[in-house]
């Protein structure tokens, strides 16, 4: 390895240009990646849209009857249970949680208070899937061969708070 003297101290010429070359490297690379970067990022972009929803019709359920069973039994957790069954075809079914409740002026339906969603065909578990956009929303790929969807899930009651003593609030 040539060595050569600077002064008192002796170094080797290979370590000066390794280390000039890494510096430059260093320079070019802090100058350009900014440049290239600016151009090649956008920023974050928006997901796209899922399809829109069909507007729900108010016309007789073509499938049947639908069959619902409430259990309020469970009063000190005010949680009540709901058991329905749905007639369906195979294919592609969109089901509604109520936004629009009779006495309001918006959407308010307590869908925070709807827990538990278990979907059921021919005794086999259904994955759904909620919309990204309308929370009221959940989607279901009803499986080949199934004729009715046997649904469970919960509506969590909530607790309304009392009037302090002396309060002049009505009672809700």
């Amino acid at each position: 390895m040539p060595v050569q003297r600077c002064g008192n101290r002796r170094a080797s010429v290979d370590h000066f240009s390794a280390s000039a070359k890494a510096a430059l490297l260093a320079i070019v690379c802090a100058v350009l990646a900014p440049l290239s970067y600016s151009q090649q990022y956008a920023g974050p972009q928006p997901s796209p849209m899922p399809p829109a929803i069909k507007a729900p019709v108010d016309e007789p359920y073509p499938g049947g009857t639908i069959g619902l069973a409430v259990s309020v039994t469970d009063l000190t957790g005010r949680v009540i249970r709901v058991d329905e069954s749905i007639p369906v075809q195979p294919g592609e079914l969109t089901l509604l949680y109520p936004a629009w409740i009779p006495g309001n002026h918006s959407p308010t339906g307590p869908i925070s208070e709807f827990a538990g969603l278990e979907v059921k065909a021919n005794g086999k578990s259904v994955p759904w899937t909620r919309d990204r956009v309308n929370m009221y929303a959940f989607h279901i790929d009803v499986p080949e061969g199934a004729r009715r969807l046997e649904m469970k899930f919960d509506y969590l009651s909530p607790l309304r708070r009392r009037p302090r003593a002396g309060s002049r609030s009505r009672r809700t």
